[in-house]
């Protein structure tokens, strides 16, 4: 194993060829005639639209053409047939060409990090046999059947929800491995984690079901589902008295493997006791477990009595899964610990106890142990500590601070000025990470600590530009107090005037629109306003 000595991130997007560019181009923009052209049918009414739930599932059928936008498409195709192309000298897209000729011609197979931006290099037999072991331990053969069965029942599904015209049959995709460059001795005892691309688009329904009965779980029971930094931050701030406070912080060991069908089912009666889950929900989501694994397109199952039930990394709703569980998980533990002192995000942990004595926080750390182990789940725990590394951030009781963290080996890398990214992409990437830095600092002097290492990667990438501390936003304001989002507005032209339809007088005043627009009250309607346009 050799690490890819490659000192620029991977986002980095080269500049296409002439023939790619314009492939790339048409079919975009025959995308956007596609949308047009469904708008447009439903504008004019034409378009049975039911107002089913299609899941985010997009129609493959094809629009039929329409006289209005003739015109309009004939201008694009023309427009598409004249782009003219120039000429581009660049140091580093000419670099970013060659490493990637070099990839492309390398023996070797090329394995990202699991949580880091380093690639590394492995020879062809020894990534096989890293693969295989992986899937052995876990996967056995199975036979083809197993998978025309998935997929037939994965269709009677679409057919009762009306969607079969738009999902797919189950991805037959190639398992790989990430290597995990953070644990310690990694070179010399590599340890991976296996993902699985092959799934089924019934996981995509799953995921949108699990999402709702998530929400409605954690609004209910107020237990602490974190789903970035920012919510854990939101957390540590509201303790009360840091400093009579220790952590507690624990890692759930391979947690979607784990996660067993009994383990699955006891989250979900746990869920039914706050939110309705239908029979035909229950269905979907417990057909979205059965998944399939391939390696050199041959098919593969787990090992246990399970073979029906899988959470494999990389799945649609794996995340969605685990957070079912994590807040079964959570209630237990609501009978050891305060609801409002231990969290999850994903399989990582975090609370806070009382400073106590150590054997009370010994007895307390066993009966952590033991629920998880209820679960059919193992954990490693560590106790009684005052500051933690948790994702990307530091949080001190002792100072009752939070500063950002980065795991070892893991030096910040951003996408050169010269990337091939969209312009708005490369003008806000300063003040993104500015941003970021700061909410992960209680204060602009820990701010000003730790801004040096990215300024310098920003510098390295060719940006030059101040990043400047912000204060954190109060993210426990009320949400009327929010900026909402503009609403979508109708035009219908009537005589010399427009009607905005369906918008009321508060609304309009809300967004200003009179500021721009002279707006007067249609005498006829309280729901209409016409404008004229200056």
């Amino acid at each position: 194993m050799e690490k890819l000595n490659i000192k620029y991130s991977n986002k980095n997007i080269p500049i296409p060829t002439k023939t790619a560019y314009k492939l790339q181009l048409i079919n975009k923009t025959e995308s956007v005639i596609k949308r047009m052209r469904w708008k447009t049918l439903q504008f004019l009414g034409k378009l049975n639209n039911t107002g089913k739930e299609t899941y985010g599932f997009r129609s493959h059928k094809c629009p039929p053409s329409i006289d209005e936008l003739a015109e309009f498409e004939k201008d694009m195709m023309i427009m598409i047939k004249n782009v003219e192309f120039r000429e581009l000298q660049n140091d580093f897209q000419d670099k970013l060409k060659s490493d990637i000729e070099l990839i492309k011609s390398t023996k070797h197979i090329i394995v990202p990090a699991d949580k880091s931006t380093n690639l590394y290099k492995f020879d062809k037999e020894t990534y096989k046999k890293h693969l295989s072991n992986n899937i052995t331990n876990t996967y056995k053969k199975a036979n083809r059947n197993k998978v025309y069965e998935i997929n037939l029942e994965a269709k009677e599904i679409t057919e009762t929800l009306s969607i079969d015209d738009r999902v797919q049959r189950m991805q037959e995709s190639e398992a790989f491995i990430t290597i995990k460059d953070h644990k310690e001795d990694f070179l010399h005892r590599p340890s991976f984690r296996l993902l699985n691309p092959s799934k089924t688009e019934i996981g995509k329904i799953s995921k949108s079901l699990l999402d709702k009965i998530n929400k409605n779980i954690v609004n209910t029971s107020k237990i602490c589902q974190w789903k970035n930094t920012s919510s854990v931050i939101d957390w540590f701030n509201a303790l009360d008295k840091k400093e009579n406070l220790s952590f507690i912080c624990f890692d759930i060991v391979n947690f979607y493997p784990s996660i067993s069908s009994t383990l699955f089912k006891n989250s979900i009666d746990f869920a039914k006791t706050i939110t309705p889950i239908s029979d035909q929900d229950l269905s979907i989501i417990m057909q979205a477990r059965k998944t399939v694994l391939f390696e050199n397109d041959e098919p593969w199952l787990k090992k246990s009595g399970e073979q029906d039930f899988d959470v494999p990394m990389g799945c649609y709703d794996g995340a969605e899964v685990c957070e079912l569980v994590g807040s079964f998980i959570l209630n237990k533990l609501s009978r050891i610990i305060n609801i409002n002192h231990i969290g999850l995000y994903r399989d990582d942990g975090l609370g806070v106890l009382k400073n106590i004595s150590k054997s009370k926080m010994e007895c307390m750390k066993k009966l952590i142990v033991k629920t998880f182990k209820d679960c059919g789940l193992s954990i490693t725990i560590d106790t009684n500590m005052k500051s933690v590394n948790f994702l990307d951030v530091t949080l001190n009781l002792s100072k009752a601070i939070h500063t950002p963290y980065r795991k070892p080996n893991n030096n910040p890398l951003y996408i050169n000025i010269n990337s091939n990214h969209p312009p708005i992409i490369l003008k806000q990437l300063s003040k993104s990470i500015a941003k970021r830095i700061s909410e992960t600092s209680s204060s602009e002097e820990i701010f000003n600590e730790h801004i040096t290492a990215y300024k310098e990667s920003l510098s390295n990438s060719g940006f030059n530009e101040q990043l400047n501390y912000t204060i954190r936003e109060d993210k426990t304001k009320p949400y009327e107090e929010e900026i909402r989002r503009k609403p979508n507005i109708i035009l219908n032209k009537e005589g010399t005037t427009f009607l905005i339809q369906e918008i009321s007088k508060q609304t309009l005043e809300d967004y200003s629109y009179h500021s721009f627009l002279n707006i007067s009250p249609n005498q006829t309607s309280s729901t209409k306003y016409s404008i004229k346009i200056p």
